[in-house]
């Protein structure tokens, strides 16, 4: 595969493989695709997240998929191994 950059994401990539955060050129790309997914995957969540409020609050109710429960149960281990606090308002 071939990617084309512009001029300033060239530099940006270069100053991370110089500044020793990377390896390579390659490195740079790969964690910014892996972070892209993952902010996708989020974003997701969110929305379904908040559809499910919304729904919630006019007095009705959807299914949650045991895939939704992983994936929640996932970042808030996540977050516990970074040691991140849970906001009072989500806390069960």
């Amino acid at each position: 595969m071939n990617v084309s950059l512009t001029p300033e994401l060239e530099e940006w990539v270069r100053n991370k493989v110089e500044s020793e955060m990377y390896e390579s050129a390659s490195d740079v790309v790969r964690e910014s695709l892996r972070r892209m997914a993952e902010k996708e995957r989020r974003d997701a969540l969110l929305r379904s997240l908040d559809d499910a409020w919304e729904e919630h609050l006019k007095g009705g109710s959807i299914p949650i998929s045991e895939l939704t429960l992983d994936v929640v149960k996932a970042r808030a281990a996540e977050m516990d191994r970074q040691g991140i606090p849970i906001d009072d308002d989500v806390k069960w």
